[in-house]
């Protein structure tokens, strides 16, 4: 979201600090963030997108009010930074920094000014200090520094740093680099390689850590670490003692035995020196956990939703989104065969079906790995497309799944026509109907050669129903076009067909979803390749863009794969995989802007 989260120690309140409401947001690509408590500020560091790009590579948030400035640096005449800091701890007045530089050679491999012609561009890694006072750098690190002696070789050279953590007692700084710890004198900038073992004095690998802490009083290390020992994803908290080099697993998916909270995606670590604790911070779970040093033992810190110990409750791999009325709304998740029931007025959120907590053998379920949903207010049940190509329903109410038709085949959308009592489901090149009156009875409509081969279908990405025009839309990303399918005969005609040119400016690349507007008479059109929402006229078919969301800020759309219009207020409520939120959308404005629609 571009924005630093705060989070309350006793209460696990979440809060926006900054950017202030009203004030521009100067953060934009965040790798990360340190604490510079003498002058009462964060300081985030970011990517810069290009040399020419004007994003600040570091932000300073005040402490106090979370405003936000930028701290100037000049940079270095040379090495040539790539400015990507990938990691950034503070001591005093100094922070030191893990990058990449840029090195460039002319054709015979001399090292030439940036500039030459004709030259071959190569990156080392790099380790440097900057005055947090004066904006100064200095080199602690890197190719050049130490200098090597006549005829010898370098040491360890850093490859690309990703994380640091500084140790006063013997002014080192630990650096995880290329699947090796390494440790580099703050004062010199020599590298040794710390080899690792366990209890046993085995050696103990490494498999893509990728953050590491310090407890500086107890000369503990905790790096995370990918042990696979469970699953090709397992991360797991390392120990490691710094005089002894021994290490162990300390928190993971196995340890401790029947543990709650199971790590699945952990994107921080943090040692908290007053608590004496771990903090992680968990993606899958959107949540903060608690691990104790000792046992490993992870408690639940903070959250942004419920978040049970087996976290079976947790958005992980969510696939539809869709409606029973104007408050009630229904999401589908892969793992657990998940059904969530969650009410836009007041935020509550329950666990339907779960294939882990249901009690049911596996060989009696019906509802599996559920992938397409839609309400059926006929039967007044959900109708919900099984991965495994079977239709079935669900009742909210007493949690029965039935199966209904095996089609053989997964749809990639599903409509209802509650007034003619059928439901349609597109898949890549065909579109069945359902009779909701008449067990779910299905023909299908319209397919390549039924009725004809004109307008032939290509890859149906999601369809809509257009009441009043009495046809169904279909995005199609194959041809890039909206396709008309006349809903009694099943003939197909180009709505919105494809552009001419590539550079048309309401041009379809990839429209994965779409909505019928028909209060502004148009249809909606979520366009992945262009990272936009796009307007069809439904009189005309003329497409218009309507929102970009790759440049908003915040941006808070990233990876939609799912787009419904909620039936009384308008709003687009769009389904992010990256960030497995359901982003709710005003588009009545001159700006869109997103909405929150609990109360």
């Amino acid at each position: 979201l571009n924005s630093v989260i705060a989070v309350d120690e006793d209460s696990g309140t979440l809060s926006t600090f900054s950017p202030p409401p009203g004030s521009t947001n100067l953060i934009q690509n965040p790798i990360g963030m340190v604490k510079d408590l003498p002058r009462n500020r964060i300081l985030v560091h970011q990517a810069l997108a290009s040399f020419d790009d004007a994003n600040p590579e570091f932000v300073a948030i005040d402490l106090t009010s979370g405003s936000q400035s930028i701290f100037d640096s000049p940079d270095f005449d040379e090495p040539y930074l790539n400015h990507t800091p990938s990691s950034m701890v503070t001591v005093g007045n100094i922070a030191y920094i893990a990058d990449r530089q840029i090195r460039y050679f002319d054709r015979n491999g001399n090292l030439v000014p940036e500039g030459t012609e004709n030259t071959i561009k190569g990156f080392s890694g790099i380790v440097y200090k900057l005055d947090l006072n004066s904006g100064a750098r200095t080199v602690v690190s890197n190719r050049d520094v130490p200098e090597v002696e006549d005829g010898g070789s370098i040491q360890h050279p850093l490859l690309d740093p990703i994380s640091l953590a500084y140790n006063p007692t013997n002014s080192t700084l630990y650096t995880l680099d290329a699947g090796r710890l390494i440790a580099i004198s703050a004062g010199d900038g020599k590298r040794t390689l710390l080899s690792l073992t366990d209890s046993d004095k085995k050696a103990f690998s490494l498999r893509a850590p990728r953050m590491l802490d310090i407890d500086v009083a107890t000369q503990q290390l905790y790096l995370l670490n990918d042990s696979g020992e469970n699953t090709a994803l397992d991360p797991t908290v390392v120990k490691i003692d710094i005089a002894t080099k021994i290490a162990k697993n300390l928190s993971s998916t196995s340890l401790p035995e029947n543990g709650d909270y199971r790590l699945r995606k952990v994107n921080g670590i943090s040692y908290s020196a007053d608590e004496g604790v771990i903090y992680l911070l968990e993606d899958a779970l959107d949540a903060v956990l608690q691990v104790n040093t000792t046992t490993g033992a992870r408690t639940l810190a903070a959250a942004t939703g419920p978040v049970d110990g087996k976290t079976y409750t947790s958005n992980i791999a969510p696939s539809d989104v869709f409606f029973r009325n104007d408050n009630q709304t229904y999401l589908l998740e892969n793992r657990f065969s998940t059904v969530f029931g969650y009410n836009l007025y007041f935020g509550g959120k329950d666990i339907l079906n779960n294939s882990a907590t249901n009690n049911v053998e596996a060989n009696d379920e019906v509802l599996i790995t559920p992938y397409r949903g839609a309400w059926d207010p006929i039967n007044e049940t959900m109708l919900l497309a099984n991965i495994n190509g079977r239709f079935v329903t669900f009742d909210p109410s007493t949690k029965e799944a039935n199966m209904v038709r095996n089609v053989g085949a997964v749809p990639t959308d599903i409509v209802v026509d509650a007034e003619a009592g059928v439901a349609y489901a597109s898949f890549a090149i065909a579109i069945l109907r359902l009779d909701l009156r008449d067990e779910y009875r299905n023909e299908v409509l319209s397919a390549n050669g039924r009725p004809d081969f004109a307008n032939s279908f290509s890859n149906i990405e999601g369809i809509a129903f257009d009441k009043e025009n009495d046809r169904l839309l279909a995005a199609d990303s194959g041809v890039n076009a909206i396709v008309a399918i006349n809903p009694s005969t099943g003939s197909r005609t180009y709505f919105s067909p494809p552009s001419a040119t590539p550079d048309d400016e309401g041009v379809l690349t990839l429209p994965r979803a779409i909505v019928v507007d028909q209060p502004n008479n148009r249809a909606l059109v979520l366009d992945t390749g262009r990272k936009a929402i796009l307007a069809a006229d439904l009189t005309t078919g003329e497409r218009t863009v309507v929102y970009e969301y790759a440049e908003a800020s915040p941006r808070q759309l990233f990876t939609p794969v799912q787009m419904r219009i909620h039936p009384t207020f308008n709003y687009l409520l769009l389904l992010d995989s990256t960030t497995n939120m359901l982003v709710a959308l005003d588009l009545t404005g001159e700006t869109p802007q997103t909405v929150n629609l609990t109360r």
